[in-house]
């Protein structure tokens, strides 16, 4: 069944559909990768051109549809739950803000968070899919990491193993492919000193990642610098 394709999604279906963990996400949002925003119903706003204005060419208008949230309110509202805004983008790309009377209407909880249709074709075009590959391409994987391959290399990996490569694949699409070796332990719940060991002595260490000799490493795939 093909699905539906929306005017906008809400962050929460669209983090569920890239599988992507909520440290991930807030990372797009807060380098402005990832533009988010809310949508509003008869709202009454204040609106100025973009560009150089004056405070004469401040317009009252009543507004419904999506209003574009600044990268450190979209942040605050992920980490606290909630928080209260006062500015915004408009669509045309005029600067808004709630007129002060309306100012205890303006608490935007994380569930009110939603993603345009064309931001999410946009952030899967520049950031996830150009940095990622197919099962036809130099990496593939199952949906638990547990089975890949690197070019025409295939290898079966155990839990951990799968939790490195996994993190380290996440990296990658992030565009921020190198790791500490001691965060990589510490997130599979390893106890060992050495993310080599974790991986024995036979090919998936040398096929799978690459280390910089001081401590970092990635996947061992193509880098978009």
């Amino acid at each position: 069944m093909r699905l539906l394709t929306k005017e906008f999604y809400t962050l929460a279906e669209l983090q569920a559909a890239w599988e992507m963990a909520d440290h991930d996400v807030q990372y797009l949002i807060a380098t402005g990768r990832l533009k988010l925003s809310i949508v509003v119903y008869s709202q009454t706003l204040v609106t100025m051109p973009s560009g150089p204005h004056l405070p004469t060419d401040a317009k009252r208008r009543v507004y419904s549809g999506m209003l574009d949230l600044n990268a450190s309110d979209a942040v605050a509202i992920l980490r606290k739950g909630e928080t209260q805004i006062a500015c915004f983008s408009m669509p045309d790309g005029a600067a808004g803000h709630f007129p002060y009377y309306f100012r205890d209407q303006t608490v935007i909880k994380v569930d009110e968070l939603m993603v345009r249709h064309a931001e999410r074709e946009r952030v899967e075009r520049q950031w996830l899919a150009s940095r990622a590959s197919d099962a036809t391409g130099p990496f593939g994987h199952s949906a638990d990491y547990r089975a890949v391959h690197m070019h025409d290399r295939k290898f079966t990996l155990g839990p951990k193993q799968a939790g490195v490569i996994k993190y380290l694949h996440r990296a990658h699409m992030l565009g921020q492919p190198w790791c500490s070796g001691r965060d990589l332990l510490e997130h599979v719940g390893s106890e060992g000193d050495r993310l080599r060991d974790l991986f024995g002595t036979g090919d998936k260490w040398n096929t799978l990642i690459l280390s910089d000799g001081r401590g970092l490493y990635r996947l061992a795939i193509p880098t978009q610098q």
